[in-house]
């Protein structure tokens, strides 16, 4: 499930690539959030569950605080 999660994190954070900074309000809000990763999981042709949205939030969210960090 891990690399499912890593798939569908990684898809989401290259779709929001070019809202810059404003890429950090799609992680946040979770709406936009849960949608982003349904939308990606229907593309990898994954079925969406609790634990693996749990999963990929997660991810989201500490990838989103490196690329904040990285910057300075």
């Amino acid at each position: 499930m891990d690399e499912l999660a890593n798939n569908i994190a990684f898809k989401v954070l290259k779709y929001l690539k070019p809202f810059g900074d404003n890429a950090g309000r799609y992680i946040y809000v979770n709406i936009w959030r849960n949608q982003l990763i349904n939308e990606e999981a229907q593309k990898l042709e994954i079925e969406v569950t609790e634990d693996l949205r749990l999963i990929v939030e997660t991810k989201l969210k500490n990838a989103w605080q490196r690329i904040l960090e990285s910057r300075g």
